[in-house]
């Protein structure tokens, strides 16, 4: 008997629609049907199937009562923003465990928002409860997935606060998942970075955190956070400063020397991005980083190396750092990492090896091996950014002087032959009348006698023509007039 499709169970009445065409297509008069020489006559493409029995597969078992569908699963986020605000605790406890199931999948966390779970998880920020808590640090970090809308809405909310206050917390998984959702939505919205350099001191709470935490992954997550609050295009002088206040290169470089490979990368990038500022690399210098990061470049880590790399450009821009890192003896690690198989390294080596190179004693020990490498990456490398920075290197290693100190002074008796012509400014030549070449000769008698002789030190000028003349407009003074042959300096 054919289903009622006109029934209120629109899912029933579809299974039971598709049982039905099951059992027809199995019946034996279909079977019959198909295998009549008539049928092969009229459909010939089923001579070729026939070989090929059609099975079908056996019906569709009804879901268990426990299984939750797709159909009944949209209604559980109505009734998941009811239960997160029950007034039983074990109720909220285990609503918001399955929140966070719930936000952990990008469809389902568009659906959270779009219920309106944000203010609620805001409000609960008041919780007393340490399980909840827990479970909410996570929930905020799965929403900063969820786009640049929701992490200001956040912000205005006041959960970057709610967080900072986790961090405070003696409970070593509490902080650890206050760190990561600050690490994950300070990297979306700069709103989030801005509360958390705003008050001031927020910074150097983390700080100090930081040297009194013991779990390395926690230090690694409020590294991150510190990262990415002086970090951009235009780092924040604000938060520059008030970490530098609180011997921030200090704990970088005590951290450097951890064991753990994460850690060293997360202290290595902090440092240089706390010495792009001037004082950043006074204090990198006084506590001798450079000392400490040049045995990194040896390192069997990549990373490692790479960020080593990055905070030694930083640090090496002072003049003290540069002749640090010679006696050192780092001139050979550089070359040694110009090696094109590792495009990421070999960039940073050779922002590194322009730094040193200003040092003259440093480009002596960099000319001859220097020039070979570099100009095998130039022949050998496939990446244009790799072979202008190779181009660079070679100029930079021919310098004979320090920036500071090249002679500009001297450029003209260095690279010109002869005397030097004389300097006429713009606006001296346009204050001074001139008079035309051509009619030098028919001068009336009223003109004063200076204004037809040239003058013995500059060559002579054509005066500017009229403006209704059909010649150019184009004013001529000493500066646009051709200089006589006495005046040609050629380069040696």
């Amino acid at each position: 008997m054919p289903p009622d499709l006109k029934a209120s169970d629109y899912c029933l009445a579809t299974h039971e629609a598709w049982q039905y065409a099951a059992r027809q297509i199995r019946s034996e008069e279909m079977v019959v049907f198909v295998n009549t020489k008539d049928s092969e006559a009229d459909y010939p493409s089923l001579t070729s199937e026939l070989r090929f029995r059609y099975k079908v597969p056996p019906f569709v078992h009804p879901q268990a009562p426990t299984t939750v569908s797709q159909a009944f699963g949209n209604f559980m986020y109505s009734k998941l923003v009811r239960t997160l605000r029950s007034p039983l605790l074990i109720v909220r406890q285990r609503s918001v465990a399955w929140a966070i199931e719930l936000l952990s999948v990008g469809e389902n966390r568009a659906r959270c928002v779009q219920a309106g779970f944000v203010p609620i998880l805001a409000e609960m920020l008041r919780e007393k409860d340490m399980h909840i808590r827990q479970n909410l640090a996570l929930c905020f970090q799965y929403l900063a997935e969820a786009g640049q809308a929701v992490v200001e809405l956040l912000c205005m909310l006041g959960v970057v606060k709610g967080l900072i206050n986790m961090v405070a917390s003696d409970n070593r998984t509490l902080r650890g998942n206050a760190f990561r959702a600050l690490q994950d939505l300070s990297a979306i919205s700069y709103l989030v970075r801005y509360e958390l350099v705003k008050e001031g001191n927020v910074l150097a709470f983390i700080l100090k955190r930081i040297i009194e935490e013991k779990w390395q992954n926690i230090q690694v997550s409020a590294f991150e956070v510190l990262s990415q609050c002086i970090s951009g295009a235009n780092y924040n002088e604000n938060a520059l400063k008030e970490l530098l206040a609180v011997d921030a290169v200090p704990t970088a470089i005590r951290l450097i020397q951890s064991p753990w490979r994460s850690l060293q990368e997360s202290a290595c990038r902090f440092l240089s991005l706390l010495c792009m500022h001037n004082n950043g690399k006074t204090q990198a210098v006084e506590k001798k980083a450079v000392d400490i990061l040049v045995p990194l470049l040896s390192d069997i880590e990549p990373r490692v190396q790479a960020f080593a790399c990055a905070a030694l450009c930083c640090i090496i821009v002072d003049i003290q750092g540069k002749k640090d890192f010679v006696i050192v003896e780092g001139i050979p690690l550089i070359l040694k990492l110009l090696d094109i198989t590792d495009e990421q390294l070999c960039l940073y080596d050779l922002a590194l090896l322009l730094n040193v190179a200003e040092y003259p004693p440093a480009r002596a020990e960099l000319f001859t091996d220097g020039l070979v490498a570099l100009r095998e990456i130039i022949k050998t490398s496939t990446s244009p950014l790799l072979k202008k920075r190779a181009q660079q290197g070679l100029q930079q290693l021919h310098f004979k002087h320090l920036p500071h100190q090249f002679p500009y002074d001297k450029m003209d008796k260095l690279y010109l032959k002869g005397p030097l012509p004389p300097r006429v400014t713009l606006a001296e030549a346009y204050s001074k009348p001139l008079v035309d070449p051509s009619s030098a000769n028919s001068t009336p008698t009223s003109q004063p006698a200076t204004a037809s002789k040239s003058s013995p030190s500059r060559p002579s000028a054509s005066a500017s023509p009229a403006p209704d003349s059909k010649a150019s407009s184009r004013p001529t003074s000493p500066a646009f007039s051709t200089k006589s042959p006495r005046y040609r300096h050629t380069i040696p």
